[in-house]
């Protein structure tokens, strides 16, 4: 076998690999397609999930708010409270 005829050879094996990728790779997308297609229950679920998800980022997002004003009313009380404590030793 000469050179050119195995550099043809060559050549048309990986041309047949990359046929065989390229076909596979597009079955795959028109599994994905025909599944969204064929339910789409699926889309439903995904825009109830996001949004229920969005409201979980907001309520986290109030909850944190929340929590911290509470450390700093807490922070508050207990200087307050650090001060009476003095004030009751100094009177004794």
């Amino acid at each position: 076998m000469s050179k050119y005829d195995r550099m043809l050879e060559i050549n048309r094996k990986t041309s047949e690999e990359k046929i065989s990728r390229a076909r596979a790779v597009i079955r795959e997308m028109l599994q994905e397609q025909q599944t969204g297609i064929l339910d789409p229950r699926r889309q439903i679920m995904d825009l109830a999930m996001n949004k229920q998800i969005d409201e979980l980022k907001k309520q986290n997002y109030r909850l944190k708010s929340e929590n911290e004003k509470l450390k700093e009313e807490n922070a508050k009380l207990l200087k307050a409270l650090g001060k009476k404590n003095l004030s009751i030793v100094k009177n004794l």
